[in-house]
């Protein structure tokens, strides 16, 4: 703990809290639609650079999501 960190330790409730809203398969379930976001705007951002929408089309996008 200290005065530097972003959130203070006794607000980060997660599964410690009875009345929980959310569970961890919620929180899961966030991140892997969050990946696909992510997958899908890196697709269409490649889409949009071998059209040369993007500028002189001289970069790669960062390589595949796993």
């Amino acid at each position: 703990t200290g005065p530097a960190l972003s959130y203070a330790p006794e607000k980060l409730s997660m599964e410690r809290t009875e009345n929980a809203a959310f569970g961890p398969v919620d929180r899961i379930g966030q991140l892997t639609m969050r990946n696909l976001d992510i997958a899908d705007t890196r697709a269409k951002l490649e889409m949009y650079r071998a059209q040369g929408q993007l500028g002189n089309g001289d970069f790669k996008l960062i390589g595949e999501l796993e």
